[in-house]
């Protein structure tokens, strides 16, 4: 295998701009590995299921945010989504407040919402 860097440099286009460029034996390389991993790992029915799992999971999330905000969202974000009736404001507070999720917390959060079966005050924990 060749060094990274003989097969890969930057250049200027006639336009001043930087641009990477790629020997034909380097994007070769990488189009044979695109055609093995894709099917394989990207496709593997396990990590669909993960990756769907975690869709209904933020989906579930984001409509009791949407329809519940003003309750369920720390006090900051209650802040910001009681001072703005736009729905589509409401729906980039409730946005910023699942990105800034860990996948542990989203779990957690989820679970709280829709899954506990005791109601222990450690479910706040």
């Amino acid at each position: 295998m060749n060094d990274a860097g003989a097969s890969c440099h930057a250049v200027k286009d006639e336009k001043g701009n930087w641009r990477v460029r790629i020997s034909q034996e380097s994007a070769l390389r990488s189009a044979l590995i695109r055609l093995v991993v894709v099917p394989l790992v990207h496709h593997d029915s396990k990590l669909v299921t993960l990756q769907r799992k975690g869709i209904k999971i933020l989906r579930a999330i984001f409509d009791e945010l949407i329809g519940h905000g003003h309750e369920l969202l720390p006090w900051d974000y209650q802040e910001k989504f009681l001072d703005t009736e736009e729905s589509h404001e409401r729906a980039r507070i409730c946005c910023d407040f699942i990105a800034a999720m860990t996948e542990d917390y989203a779990l957690r959060f989820y679970q709280r919402l829709f899954e506990s079966e005791r109601g222990l005050l450690t479910d706040f924990f």
